[in-house]
């Protein structure tokens, strides 16, 4: 039986982009630490913890968008044994009619935790019999899971000794055959130059030639920096140590956040916290020859004030080359935040905040799916009523970076959204070709205000993003200059 539609309209969010409203997917109990995915034909699969004297995994699914969800279906057949330890939920993906959840479980006593997958062909109505896939004589967590388009899985998880729990190993195992077997552990983290941080998940991303990319927070002396290890198709062995970040984070305790890798075609996106002064911040780092080497750190959020801490996010790439990322922020006490990096663009768009409840209680453990059409598919944690999962969509089709320069067919400024926005709003300008432009904020009696860019800029359209919050409710004005033009517009700050 579907659940009643909880959502009553798509509200306008910007150009080009519908955000639904949030609705609960998940039942009674103290629910926690959803995981999504995504088949084929757009059907939405989600899976979290449900605390009812004792943690049991949940499933729902959605074949009309997120518009109803099914009523939760139990997942695993071992009662009260499922492991609660933080972003180490139950995780979930799919390939054909196939979806596959894997978890950690402790139903031969904690320091006896292993790695369990199930299986089911009918939308969640019926489960396999859960079977330990991970390495029997060690205690194991962390687990994340992949499915590449040939339909292998491919399965890591963080391996420690099961009488003093000190960290070993990352490993990976693989199944060729639909779930039916899987492979012997390999170690992952078969290096010695870099020890993973031993409370930071790893994540993996399967590239299109099936080779694959291991992404950690490394713990080295107390530096914990981003790395990646990879490995090609046919090879036996991890190796291609590479270091993704240089932000020489030192921090004398686990900070349990580590990174998120996503790709699209040769480009490997991966999202990471590290700190900003006194603060956490999000920050992106993007490869365009499938994770070899990697651009400048892009910092997510510009406008995010003194005092914001920012952690857990996740990234996503649309078909047209997009990057969406996701994660937790503390701004109202902690909420979801999204953005989105347009192919060929440097700053990110489209910075919203996801939690529609000002000052609500903490909102955690985010995670995403993007879909072939552009669209964000979103689910978290809402702790206002000790735990329910959230999910939410962002909906709508976005004009990818060739299809702007082909628009861009004279010098404008394009305008601004939302208008009027409360405190943030995104300027957009078009430019025929490169040059030197400058884009100022002026109140409204002319007097500088803030210079957003004065740079040399590429031909096509660029956003930027202002933020009116240390400034009071009134009219203002954009102004964008070169030596061949100049224009003016009026933006309202309402709060």
């Amino acid at each position: 039986m579907k659940k009643p539609i909880l959502i009553s309209s798509i509200l306008s969010l910007c150009i080009g982009q519908n955000l639904s409203e949030s609705m609960i997917i998940s039942g009674d109990g103290v629910n926690s630490q959803a995981d999504i995915a995504m088949n084929q034909e757009g059907v939405l699969y989600s899976v979290w913890l449900q605390n009812s004297n004792g943690y049991n995994i949940q499933f729902s699914y959605s074949d009309d968008g997120g518009s109803t969800f099914s009523e939760p279906n139990q997942v695993n057949d071992h009662l009260n044994s499922v492991i609660h330890i933080g972003n180490s939920g139950p995780k979930i993906d799919v390939w054909g009619d196939t979806i596959h959840v894997i978890w950690a479980d402790e139903r031969n006593g904690y320091t006896n935790s292993n790695i369990y997958y199930s299986q089911s062909v009918d939308q969640g109505e019926t489960w396999t019999s859960s079977a330990s896939i991970g390495q029997s004589a060690k205690f194991n967590i962390y687990p994340e899971i992949k499915v590449s388009a040939d339909g292998h899985i491919h399965v890591i998880y963080y391996s420690y000794n099961r009488h003093s729990l000190d960290f070993d190993d990352i490993h990976y195992i693989e199944s060729t055959d639909n779930g039916a077997s899987f492979s012997s552990s390999v170690i992952a983290s078969n290096f010695s130059d870099q020890e993973p941080c031993d409370c930071c998940a790893a994540d993996i991303h399967v590239l299109e030639n099936n080779s694959k990319i291991l992404a950690f927070r490394n713990n080295n002396n107390n530096i914990r920096d981003m790395f990646s290890v990879s490995i090609q198709e046919g090879d036996t062995d991890w190796g291609h140590l590479t270091q993704i970040s240089r932000d020489n984070f030192h921090i004398n305790y686990c900070p349990s956040s580590g990174p998120s890798i996503d790709g699209f075609e040769q480009m490997t996106a991966v999202v990471y916290m590290a700190p900003y002064f006194d603060d956490t911040r999000i920050y992106l780092k993007v490869s365009h020859d499938n994770g070899s080497s990697y651009g400048d750190s892009i910092l997510v959020d510009l406008d995010a004030e003194t005092g914001i801490n920012q952690d857990h996010p996740i990234v996503g790439f649309s078909p047209n080359g997009d990057t969406h990322i996701i994660w937790e922020d503390s701004r109202n006490f902690g909420d979801i935040y999204y953005g989105r990096l347009g192919n060929g663009d440097t700053v990110l768009t489209d910075l919203n905040n996801l939690t529609e409840e000002v000052d609500a209680a903490t909102q955690k453990y985010p995670r995403m799916i993007v879909g072939s059409d552009a669209s964000v598919y979103v689910v978290w944690t809402d702790f206002t009523n000790s735990g329910d999962i959230i999910f939410r969509s962002l909906q709508g089709n976005f004009v990818n970076i060739d299809e702007q320069v082909k628009q861009a067919k004279s010098f404008s400024l394009i305008g601004n959204y939302p208008n009027p926005f409360n405190p943030n709003t995104t300027i957009e300008i078009a430019l025929k070709k490169r040059e030197k432009i400058s884009l100022q904020i002026l109140d409204v009696q002319g007097r500088w205000i803030k210079t957003l860019v004065e740079s040399e800029l590429e031909q096509g359209i660029h956003h930027f993003r202002w933020s009116g919050k240390s400034h009071s409710s009134g009219i203002y004005f954009v102004k964008i200059e070169s030596k061949s033009f100049s224009e003016i517009q009026k933006i309202v700050l309402l709060k």
